[in-house]
């Protein structure tokens, strides 16, 4: 089964959940969103990091920015989906053990779908950002994918990270 790593770590501020591995990263074992994703020049361009990332800084932002990475759905899926309500049971809550480990103050899916497989017909249309749901007491947020299929959003996914940054105050560029 190809899949990718989960970077997760007790104790983090933010964990960003995608829905499920892509082929190529789950080659390189690296969490690099393919080219034309704004994945990484999103956190970059605000305070949630200390200094400007690339998709080959993946396993250093758990170390360095208390920030970590995972998916719902391990295994890369081309082509299909999960569909089964027995299957979302058991992502459900093999997710919910990795945020009761990693216990961060908050949680942001990086797309529509990968929040609205652990919890369904809860977001309002537009609906980005913070949600009124949670999981094991962290806030949970949802922005828009930054694939480049969705070049149209990239404007929501910047609004919801500044929301989010302010909202768990993470601030890189104050000195302690």
């Amino acid at each position: 089964m190809r899949t990718l790593p989960d970077l997760l770590q007790p104790a983090r501020d933010l964990v960003f959940v995608g829905i499920n591995p892509g082929e190529q990263p789950a080659c390189a074992a690296r969490h690099d969103f393919p080219h034309g994703n704004g994945f990484w020049s999103a956190l970059t361009a605000l305070p949630l990091v200390e200094c400007p990332l690339t998709p080959e800084d993946d396993r250093s932002l758990s170390l360095t920015d208390r920030i970590d990475l995972t998916d719902i759905v391990k295994q890369v899926i081309v082509g299909g989906d999960i569909s089964t309500v027995g299957e979302l049971r058991v992502l459900a809550s093999a997710f919910r053990r990795c945020i009761a480990y990693d216990l961060p103050r908050a949680v942001c899916f990086t797309s529509i779908g990968a929040f609205n497989l652990l919890f369904p017909k809860i977001r309002a249309r537009n609906g980005w950002g913070c949600q009124s749901v949670t999981i094991e007491g962290a806030q949970i947020w949802v922005m828009s994918s930054t694939s480049d299929r969705t070049m149209l959003h990239r404007d929501h996914v910047q609004r919801v990270l500044q929301e989010l940054t302010a909202a768990i105050a993470i601030d890189r560029t104050v000195a302690a």
